[in-house]
């Protein structure tokens, strides 16, 4: 599938924007470091097929597939609750998800731990409640070459991994809103 140059540019332009932190077991003061002083990581520009066949739960126990989501743009981020990087860039995808909820973009927070371990996290952090978090029913399909924590994907309505970024980084910035706004605005 061939990408117009528009789109290339915003993904160029998202690359050149977003700054991140290669992740490293940390403590949180570290992670609030990382959030202060951030370094460039590369774009991998996947342009894979997602793999839709992917069941998940909510942290309740209700099952969800991913085929849910087919034809719709998702912003996934792969996390952990004893991630330090993984809980310092939550609070810049809560603010990304809210200046794009005049949009039809989807964000899943999902994180491989069991739904108890991850209901009691979400209690003592009440900001990332608002989030959509959900809990791996079956491991991380290899389509998305999940090697650490946090990772995060987006795809787009034609079921293509179209950004893949590895790391902790700030969300929140026009870069990320002006792309996940493009995607939605896309025609299959």
């Amino acid at each position: 599938m061939s990408r117009s140059y528009g789109m290339h540019s915003r993904l160029l332009s998202v690359t050149l924007s977003l700054v991140g932190v290669l992740t490293a077991p940390v403590s949180g003061q570290m992670a609030a470091d990382y959030v202060e002083s951030p370094r460039p990581l590369p774009l991998e520009e996947a342009y894979e097929p997602a793999d839709f066949s992917w069941t998940l739960q909510t942290v309740r126990g209700k099952t969800v597939s991913l085929s849910d989501y087919v034809g719709k743009v998702l912003f996934i981020n792969m996390w952990a609750t004893w991630c330090a990087p993984c809980i310092a860039e939550m609070h810049t995808i809560s603010a990304l998800r809210d200046s794009l909820s005049d949009t039809d973009v989807e964000f899943l927070l999902i994180s491989p731990e069991e739904p108890r371990q991850v209901r009691r996290f979400l209690r003592r952090f009440g900001h990332i409640r608002e989030l959509p978090v959900l809990v791996e029913r079956q491991r991380v399909p290899e389509a998305y070459g999940l090697e650490a924590l946090p990772t995060s994907y987006i795809i787009d309505r034609n079921g293509q991994i179209v950004f893949k970024l590895r790391g902790t980084t700030n969300w929140d910035t026009a870069a990320a809103r002006d792309l996940l706004r493009a995607l939605s605005e896309e025609e299959t």
